[in-house]
């Protein structure tokens, strides 16, 4: 079977994994596998309308597509229901399944895009549509290293350095941002059949399994702005603002605490800067922003 690099994890999946890209080897850390899902989670500590949680498990229903459990860190299991199809769940797999495993495991995650310059991690957050894709994607093709997409592991490495995990899933652009990059020929797959958005290969993945992180960037559209602008943010506020942009912040309250949400933010603070990024919102723009990045990076060595 198949492995892939995710998130910084070695996942073994029975079936193909769109978007990701097989590794030639390695001991997997975990495993994704078809077989049977109750509809019930026994131990239940807690109840959502799509999720139940406990103390050792996570059970994922989707309404006509059907459930995914994951288990300890270690296992997801998917079913589809009658009338709905594997392919449908797997993309809730890949974002909150696999955001879920990592809970379990301890794991802090943003909801952001991450490249590397010159042996250093930066990183973009902001909501569904704020652009950290396509931000992504143009920082790369100016010379940057694509490290992941959507989802971010952040760590701590051995010698206690803050670090991003390099991902080996492809970027998810629209077809505007696609034609705007002038990556068609990258184009793959659609990422959902209700979503349009599609797989694109990376212009320059980075070599590196882990990069220390630099920085992490806000992003924020505003119509009254005629040019990007970055602004440093005061620690106080960076520190709220990465709690606001765990992935699925209400699913890694639930999972990791109140107790431990925080548990990085004081390293992350001490080694990394916060900034926030207004911009035009128009996307012929973005060679400003990425001008304007690129810029601080080589000046401000932040």
């Amino acid at each position: 079977m198949p492995t892939y690099l995710i998130c910084g994890l070695r996942v073994e999946a029975d079936r193909p994994l769109p978007g990701a890209i097989p590794l030639a080897d390695g001991r997997p850390d975990a495993v994704l596998r078809e077989g049977v899902v109750s509809e019930h989670l026994d131990g239940a500590v807690q109840q959502r309308p799509f999720w139940a949680l406990s103390d050792e498990a996570f059970l994922w229903r989707g309404h006509g597509l059907g459930r995914f459990l994951v288990r300890q860190g270690r296992e997801i299991l998917i079913e589809a229901e009658p009338g709905g199809s594997l392919e449908e769940v797997v993309p809730f797999v890949m974002g909150t399944g696999i955001a879920a495993l990592l809970y379990q495991r301890g794991a802090m995650l943003l909801h952001a895009s991450a490249v590397t310059f010159e042996g250093r991690a930066y990183a973009f957050c902001g909501p569904s549509g704020a652009g950290k894709s396509t931000l992504a994607a143009a920082l790369c093709q100016a010379g940057a290293g694509f490290l992941s997409d959507d989802i971010t592991q952040v760590a701590v490495d051995p010698q206690g350095k803050v670090v991003l995990h390099a991902d080996g899933r492809d970027l998810k652009l629209t077809p505007r941002s696609i034609a705007q990059l002038g990556l068609d020929v990258q184009a793959r797959t659609r990422v959902r059949s209700r979503i349009k958005k599609y797989f694109v290969g990376p212009p320059v993945a980075a070599p590196l399994a882990v990069a220390p992180l630099a920085g992490v960037y806000f992003l924020m559209f505003d119509r009254t702005c005629l040019a990007p602008a970055i602004t440093p943010l005061p620690a106080l506020t960076t520190a709220q603002m990465l709690l606001e942009e765990a992935f699925r912040p209400k699913l890694a309250l639930a999972m990791l605490g109140r107790g431990r949400m925080p548990h990085m933010t004081p390293a992350i603070l001490s080694q990394a800067g916060g900034f926030s990024l207004r911009r035009p919102e128009a996307l012929e723009s973005i060679d400003q922003s990425v001008a304007q990045l690129l810029e601080h990076w080589r000046q401000a060595r932040v």
